[in-house]
């Protein structure tokens, strides 16, 4: 492992990821590491379509989990649970373009809904509001 100092940040090299000491750096994986005194916190990011690829591609093959996790840079239990939630039930198969549905269907569930729709009389009311004050 080598450092470097780069303006105020310090940047440790290994062979797979880079860290900065008091900063933030995303390296290839979308995994940012942010050290604060001491202290490492992990920002995790959701799996790609391709990561999702790989995972089908993968479990046709017989891999392990372990072995796509180790393939992917994750972690074992991200990948079982991505099996897990998106296997389908009646022959516990993965499918990666029903994988990302599935993952679209859930994330349409936690969006709030718009306040203003746009063209609504709300919205409207309030865009003119803001363009008398121009």
């Amino acid at each position: 492992m080598r450092s470097s100092l780069v303006g105020f940040f310090t940047i440790y090299l290994s062979a797979k990821r880079v860290f900065i000491l008091k900063g933030c750096f995303l390296d290839s994986h979308c995994k940012c590491n942010i050290f604060m005194e001491n202290m490492l916190m992990t920002i995790y990011y959701h799996l790609s379509p391709e990561e999702r690829a790989v995972i089908m591609i993968e479990r046709n093959n017989h891999s392990s989990i372990r072995k796509i996790a180790r393939t992917l840079n994750r972690s074992a239990s991200t990948i079982s649970r991505e099996l897990k939630r998106n296997s389908v039930a009646t022959k516990s198969t993965y499918c990666a373009r029903s994988a990302r549905q599935k993952y679209e269907t859930r994330r349409e569930i936690c969006v709030k809904p718009m306040k203003m729709a746009v063209g609504s009389y709300l919205y409207n009311l309030v865009k003119g509001c803001l363009l008398e004050k121009q």
